[in-house]
């Protein structure tokens, strides 16, 4: 009898622990007159949903706003989200904080969200005017303590933020690209930055945001050591004016 508790609580303990292995990415995708949030986990994932934070960007000069969040029954279920106080103002940008958590384990409520795909997780109408909305880690975000989260049962799985580019103004326009290799890296991490100048931020980071080193890019293409760094997964962040690209890699 004790071997078989002893290799259940085994078992429900590599369970566990692989559930919790799924990291969360997140997007906007701009509709019309409206944005949808959507998220993307990197492993089938039927846990606990339990916290979200993220950050909506915009210039202040449109006059732009942003409406009521809306979400179905189902959204609801994976995780609640509202406005974290008012909008703010921040130079030439104005930022509105989310916060989202979640109610039950989603394998309860029969529902799993499925690697690589992506799940709107609410709804957001555009007031007022037409703009550039983005999902940003940015020193505002860093010094309000709202830099993008998650916590997938209890553990920090923040993904990345990922197609960056949302303009809502109908224009056509050329999303910058992020490329990191290899991939993992051993002594030296090659990053192209596709549609992003020279003087742009490259920030290494934690997978908890927490920003290690920086430095400033020379040209699209650079090579950067990486032998001072700790074995383990880190996020790269390139900042530039309105645009923020993000990708992990493994070291």
């Amino acid at each position: 009898m004790t071997h078989r508790f002893t290799t259940f609580l085994l078992a429900l303990a590599t369970a566990l622990s692989a559930r919790s292995e799924a990291y969360m990415d997140i997007t906007l995708c701009p509709v019309s007159d409206y944005m949808e949030v959507k998220v993307r986990p990197t492993e089938d994932f039927d846990g606990f949903f339990a916290a979200l934070t993220f950050t909506i960007r915009w210039s202040e000069s449109t006059g732009a706003g942003l409406g009521m969040e809306q979400q179905n029954t189902q959204q609801l279920d994976v995780c609640n989200v509202n406005k974290s106080g008012p909008e703010q103002v921040s130079g030439p940008f104005r930022y509105q904080v989310f916060a989202g958590f979640g109610g039950a384990n989603l394998s309860e409520l029969g529902m799993m969200l499925l690697a690589g795909q992506e799940y709107t997780l609410c709804v957001i109408p555009i007031v007022n005017a037409m703009d550039a909305f983005l999902i940003v880690n940015d020193e505002f975000t860093a010094d309000h303590n709202a830099d993008y989260f998650v916590s997938l049962n209890g553990f920090d799985r923040t993904g990345i933020i990922y197609d960056f580019n949302t303009s809502v103004s109908g224009e056509e326009v050329h999303a910058p690209e992020l490329l990191l290799w290899p991939n993992p890296a051993a002594d030296v991490v090659n990053i192209s930055a596709d549609g992003v100048g020279s003087g742009a931020l490259v920030e290494f980071c934690s997978l908890a945001g927490e920003r290690l080193t920086a430095l400033r890019t020379a040209g699209p293409l650079m090579s950067i050591p990486i032998e001072h760094l700790p074995r383990g997964t880190y996020l790269v962040r390139v900042n530039e004016r309105s645009v923020t690209l993000t990708e992990r890699f493994v070291h």
